[in-house]
């Protein structure tokens, strides 16, 4: 038709990481991600669970992977992530 409809247009916008996040989206994403996360929903990301997500997303990561991972996480080194 020689027109961009609004939908292809934002599936353009997004696809191509186009787009930048209010600070209150990026929150709302964050916080999904981290409940994806936090599977008995005590606040925290343990080792276990995060091994765990990981494993159901194909991403088999190995032990030395996970532990660099939370460390770099795990900002007040209390071997948990919490959202903060």
């Amino acid at each position: 038709s020689g027109a961009i409809e609004f939908a292809d247009f934002e599936k353009y916008v997004i696809d191509n990481n186009l787009h930048k996040s209010t600070e209150e989206e990026y929150g709302s994403e964050m916080r999904d991600a981290f409940e994806m996360f936090d599977k008995d929903h005590n606040g925290y990301i343990g080792v276990q669970e995060f091994k765990t997500f990981m494993a159901t997303m194909d991403n088999k990561l190995s032990d030395e992977q996970i532990k660099e991972i939370m460390n770099e996480a795990d900002t007040n080194r209390d071997g948990k992530i919490d959202f903060r």
